[in-house]
């Protein structure tokens, strides 16, 4: 692949924002999306695009600044907070969980002995995942996910397969708190009056008619508090650029903010109830 130079590289970026411009809108109709935003970076330069509405009940406009949830994309920021405190020393990944949390339990009492970070962070942690249960919207709702989890059963043995994991990262959530001593704040800064109104986040999802679109409710957050480390930031265009730059200068050996990986302007939704 030919490498470009700056400028050509500057000339490319500017041809797929034109492109982006112009085919976002007729994009959106073909696929029946109400709104969406989208950007593109190449070095220290990005383009970015916005087009449709952020809901069809109140013909809100979407721009490159609306919050969008981004579900499980939440997950690289919680595996990034882990990391951070492996390379601080802090945190072994290959220490059973109970290093951490003694107070892990599921079903199998002999798994759960042998269950460690990295088996957590590598969905290969074996017990059953889709566990959505709801413990409130307090600063103790991961800890009382924790004791959820006590009849949970085994599906296999840790780190035999494969099997996407939603609790196993709510559970990293609760590992980054207690060695954080703190709550876990994903992508937001601690003063919570920084969100957006409702009306500037995207409240649509699709119907379950083929084709169709339904509305949701600005308050409608498909993910409550409690699935923190695993799905429920809000973020715009602008956030996700950052936070993907700061990995990637990362790992070139480029000098990086910690909070350019997970913060500001990302947003947890749990601050934007109306």
């Amino acid at each position: 692949m030919q490498k470009l130079d700056g400028s050509d590289q500057l000339n490319k970026l500017e041809e797929v924002g034109a492109w982006l411009r112009r085919r976002l809108p007729d994009l959106l109709v073909e696929s029946q999306v109400p709104g969406a935003a989208v950007a593109v970076q190449a070095g220290d330069e990005w383009v970015e695009s916005a087009a449709g509405v952020l809901s069809t009940a109140t013909g809100v406009d979407a721009t490159v600044d609306s919050l969008f949830q981004i579900g499980s994309i939440t997950k690289v920021m919680t595996a990034t907070l882990v990391m951070q405190l492996a390379d601080e020393g802090r945190l072994d990944l290959d220490a059973p969980v109970r290093a951490v949390l003694p107070e892990f339990r599921i079903a199998d009492e002999e798994a759960a002995r042998g269950i460690t970070t990295r088996h957590l962070l590598s969905h290969v942690a074996g017990f059953e995942g889709d566990i959505f249960t709801d413990t409130g919207k307090g600063d103790d709702c991961l800890e009382k996910y924790l004791g959820v989890l006590r009849d949970v059963p085994q599906l296999f043995e840790p780190g035999a397969m494969f099997s996407y994991n939603n609790a196993g990262y709510c559970v990293l959530g609760r590992i980054v708190e207690v060695l954080r001593e703190e709550p876990l704040h994903l992508g937001q800064r601690r003063d919570p009056g920084a969100g957006q109104p409702a009306a500037r986040r995207a409240a649509h999802r699709p119907g379950r008619a083929a084709g169709t679109v339904q509305p949701q409710p600005p308050s409608g957050v498909p993910a409550h508090r409690g699935l923190g480390g695993a799905g429920r930031v809000g973020t715009d265009v602008p956030g996700r650029l950052r936070n993907g730059s700061a990995h990637v200068r990362h790992r070139r050996g480029g000098q990086t903010d910690p909070g350019e990986f997970t913060e500001d302007p990302a947003r947890d939704l749990r601050v934007h109830a109306p």
